[in-house]
């Protein structure tokens, strides 16, 4: 299914990216890629998604196409959080050995050494549950992702409209939820409510796993980036 956006879940690079890259440094020229690194357009809610290693996978990708800078999109990209120190870790020489490696490094410097390699897998489940939202232009912009805990539920259709997350002038959403299943008239472009659920709900079962495994972490006192962490985990959670 095509999608036209900025994607923190899809690490990429997509195929149309992927031809510019080739094409420009073909020419001679220099290509940049503007990301979202903090968090992105499947969920605006929270300042940052604790997903590093998708963040890893996307960086490592720019590399192998010879991407010379980032320009962090919006306040998608910029908010500071773990994601902002990994992307400033990502651009610097030498480039991380590996996955595992560069996780381990990022969570030594956030929760200390004793808990760096069971952070690192906690964050390693995070990305990988949220490589499983479905990945979908319209559930991202008028679907139930940002706000779903406050959603009314009727127990009777009213067949009113979804409405875009990001403007707080328009009603609330209604019960259209096919709306966000559908690329506006084109029906043949469609997500079925079945797909939709069953990878939410491997996206939901994996992040509960990570969320449990990072809690159980939180000994003795917290800093105040560790608490916003754990906040942030459980309220993705519960909105997912």
């Amino acid at each position: 299914r095509p999608v036209t956006d900025y994607w923190l879940s899809y690490p990429g690079p997509s195929q149309v990216f992927r031809d510019y890259a080739v094409n420009i440094r073909r020419a001679g020229g220099e290509i940049l890629a503007k990301l979202q690194v903090a968090c992105s357009t499947e969920i605006a809610t929270t300042q940052f998604l604790p997903v590093p290693a998708l963040l890893y996978r996307k960086m490592a990708a720019a590399r192998e196409l010879g991407v010379s800078g980032i320009m962090l999109g919006w306040y998608f990209g910029s908010y500071p959080s773990l994601m902002t120190r990994a992307v400033l870790r990502l651009g610097q020489e030498p480039f991380p050995a590996g996955e595992a490696a560069f996780l381990q490094e990022l969570a030594a410097s956030g929760w200390g050494r004793e808990r760096s390699r069971a952070v690192a897998r906690a964050w390693r489940l995070f990305s990988d549950a949220f490589a499983e939202y479905p990945l979908f232009n319209t559930i991202a912009y008028i679907g139930p992702m940002h706000d779903a805990v406050v959603w009314k539920l009727h127990l009777k259709p009213v067949d009113q409209r979804l409405t875009p997350s990001w403007n707080h002038l328009l009603d609330p959403p209604g019960d259209r939820i096919f709306e966000c299943l559908t690329h506006g008239a084109d029906h043949d472009n469609i997500y079925t409510l079945k797909e939709a659920i069953t990878q939410v709900g491997r996206m939901t079962r994996q992040w509960e796993r990570a969320r449990k495994l990072l809690t159980s972490l939180a000994t003795g006192a917290l800093t105040p980036g560790q608490r916003l962490e754990l906040d942030t985990a459980e309220a993705v959670g519960l909105i997912f």
